[in-house]
């Protein structure tokens, strides 16, 4: 695994910056990139988009990367430009690792390019999923579990150790909100969120739980069904050594009004191949690590504002974490 690891990133990697060279001039592009997101293009095109010019198409502008589709007439491929709030939980050596690493055992698009700036893959016509799919559709739950259990047990590559990334997410995030000051609702301040982490994280390190090479965002809409109902992983920036029980319950988040106790526990009795011992030991795995996910989210949102991203929206979506967190630590632990 690992001497192929290296092969296949080696091949993306080739051609300097391995950049995705396009091999024949593309149609103008009717969407207009601002200067900085052009040069970044660049980097990863192989070509200037003055002269070889491409069409592209915003596939999302969520929160934290910015996703084009590439279009040409021999085929199209996927762009994902990182933001500086992406970048703060991840280290520049380790972007593109386990998107080589889980390409290669096809469990992910191809990668045909990367740079610190982004990455590009192969595009792949499907459909994410949502909540009501793992509660609709058991066959299809079924086949997400069986993916998590392959993921779990690959091996970690060396490159990013054995300690859970969460931790460091976390670390980054909470030192941006101390350098920068985030605006966050009345009665909540950057040093009550230290606290809660940190007393969180005695909670979380005394459970011993086991670390696995997990997603990292293993939120249904990253996982993609194809036209011949193949599931594949996407958006793998934050995969890496961390908590099982956080892939878990990120899928099964019991504030959603769709949640079941009774669907949680099959996804995870067929997650376990029907051993039940290890289902309850990975069900209070997920309880403890859904208030960690709460808390993790929260946290990203109070660093949007202090990346300056503020919005009445994003401040709304921090409260509504934050609430989340407390209900969902209450729901677990007395308050102490």
């Amino acid at each position: 695994m690992r001497a192929g690891l290296q092969k296949y990133m080696a091949v993306v990697q080739a051609n300097e910056l391995g950049r995705f060279k396009l091999n024949r001039r593309l149609v103008l592009s009717r969407c207009c990139l601002q200067p900085d997101t052009k040069i970044k293009f660049e980097s990863l095109l192989g070509a200037s988009l003055e002269t070889e010019t491409v069409d592209i198409f915003p596939v999302n502008s969520g929160f934290c990367n910015s996703v084009y589709k590439v279009e040409s007439n021999t085929g199209a491929k996927i762009i994902k430009l990182y933001s500086e709030t992406s970048k703060l939980r991840t280290e520049s050596q380790l972007r593109g690792v386990a998107d080589c690493l889980l390409a290669q055992v096809q469990m992910s698009p191809g990668v045909s390019a990367l740079s610190p700036e982004g990455i590009v893959h192969d595009y792949i016509e499907g459909a994410a999923l949502s909540e009501s799919d793992l509660c609709t559709n058991l066959d299809l739950a079924f086949t997400v579990a069986t993916v998590l259990r392959r993921l779990h047990k690959l091996p970690i590559p060396k490159e990013y150790g054995n300690e859970p990334l969460i931790w460091g997410w976390l670390e980054s995030m909470l030192n941006c909100m101390k350098m920068r000051k985030p605006l966050l609702p009345h009665g909540i301040t950057v040093a009550k969120i230290e606290r809660e982490l940190y007393f969180l994280r005695g909670k979380v390190e005394a459970e011993n739980f086991d670390v696995a090479f997990c997603h990292g965002d293993c939120k249904p809409s990253n996982l993609l069904v194809d036209l011949e109902s193949r599931l594949w992983l996407i958006d793998l920036e934050l995969a890496g050594p961390n908590y099982r029980g956080l892939d878990l319950i990120k899928l099964f988040r019991t504030q959603s009004n769709r949640f079941s106790e009774g669907d949680l526990k099959m996804f995870l009795s067929n997650y376990c191949a029907k051993d039940e011992f290890l289902a309850v030991k990975l069900e209070h795995e997920c309880r403890i690590c859904e208030i960690l996910s709460w808390l993790e989210a929260a946290m990203f949102f109070a660093t949007l504002t202090s990346n300056g991203e503020y919005s009445d929206e994003t401040l709304s979506l921090f409260e509504q974490r934050w609430l989340s967190f407390q209900q969902s630590k209450c729901s677990v632990w007395s308050i102490e």
